[in-house]
């Protein structure tokens, strides 16, 4: 390959890595073919090599052996500095291959989530791109970088609705700046002042804030429904504690997505649940939608999720792995909830 094919194929690449040097050197041998068999970073770069110094030295090596990062966005190439172990190269590569600002797309989902990336959100419409708020954030990508992943989304048009949706910002909400934590639960920050008089040092201490562990998680929660005479509870984030930790009640909660097929097919046999012990004291059946509420602490990792909560226990909830049909819960309730035995006994000695 000559320094011209290099120019030509980093042209058309979104990410190439390139050795520049001998290849007997364990340079290349274990820190760059590491590097290049690593999985974190195989797929999304394209990787070369090329023993021309006068080329390393055309793309910002003043000396071999030499790897440059190539890329489309933000400064085209960027000469890596660090020690010669395949770790720190991986680690270079992924956080040179997002830009300084990230404009979100279906693109980026890996970058932030699969990686477990802290980010700092700006939700904004698509007619403040402009604004002086805007202009502050990027100003903040630029002097920060390297702290954590700055990125702008609007709500309104695909994954960015959908993103907007699951961390709970609205379009009556824009704008607003959200700070997103994959490494801890996804929790979720928000910033309590007023965006559009936002600075680049107010935006410094809300990361700083969120560091030194001074800010509290934003949970999402309905508003708490009124009371019916439906057997069947809806539970939401703001009466959790309440009712289900709190109370005296034991709790068979079901965890549901109101797009989950496996929910759907639960729906009318947790009614019936509910129906079939709504006359016993001191028992709930409930549901909770788990995707438009939050609990700290709470972790779902799929739907529909069932534990029963029981009075005294209530921080540890029972798994339920049971069948799902109708007769498989009661005949579960019916041996572990502590007031259907109550309320049993009451009737037999009657």
């Amino acid at each position: 390959m000559t320094c011209d094919d290099l120019k030509t194929k980093v042209q058309t690449d979104k990410l190439a890595l390139v050795y520049f040097g001998d290849l007997a050197t364990r340079e290349y041998t274990e820190a760059f073919l590491g590097a290049a068999q690593n999985p974190t970073v195989n797929e999304k770069f394209q990787f070369y090599h090329l023993n021309d110094k006068e080329c390393a030295a055309a793309n910002g090596a003043s000396s071999t052996p030499a790897l440059v990062l190539f890329r489309q966005f933000d400064t085209p190439t960027v000469v890596y500095s660090g020690n010669w172990e395949t770790t720190p190269i991986v680690d270079f590569m992924v956080a040179q291959s997002v830009p300084t600002l990230i404009e979100f797309s279906e693109d980026y989902i890996e970058a932030i989530f699969g990686q477990r990336r802290q980010a700092l959100f700006l939700f904004r419409s698509a007619s403040d791109s402009e604004s002086a708020f805007s202009k502050v954030f990027k100003e903040a990508s630029d002097k920060f970088k390297g702290e954590i992943l700055f990125v702008v989304s609007g709500v309104t048009d695909g994954i960015q609705q959908r993103l907007g949706e699951f961390v709970g910002v609205e379009e009556k909400n824009l704008p607003t700046m959200r700070l997103l934590d994959p490494a801890d639960n996804m929790k979720k920050f928000t910033y309590s002042g007023k965006v559009e008089d936002i600075t680049v040092e107010d935006i410094k201490k809300f990361v700083d804030d969120f560091k030194s562990n001074k800010l509290q998680p934003f949970l999402k929660s309905e508003e708490i429904p009124a009371e019916t005479s439906d057997p069947l509870k809806v539970i939401v984030g703001k009466n959790f504690q309440s009712a289900v930790i709190d109370s005296n009640d034991d709790v068979f909660m079901k965890y549901y997505a109101p797009w989950c097929g496996h929910c759907k097919k639960l729906a009318p046999i947790w009614e019936q649940l509910a129906a079939e012990f709504k006359d016993v004291p001191g028992l709930v059946i409930a549901k909770f939608d788990a995707t438009l509420n939050e609990v700290d602490g709470l972790d779902i990792k799929g739907y529909p999720t069932l534990k029963f909560y029981s009075r005294g226990a209530k921080n540890t909830p029972v798994d339920y792995e049971g069948g799902r049909e109708f007769e498989d819960f009661k005949k579960w309730i019916q041996e572990n909830s502590a007031a259907y035995k109550a309320h049993s006994e009451g009737k037999t000695e009657l």
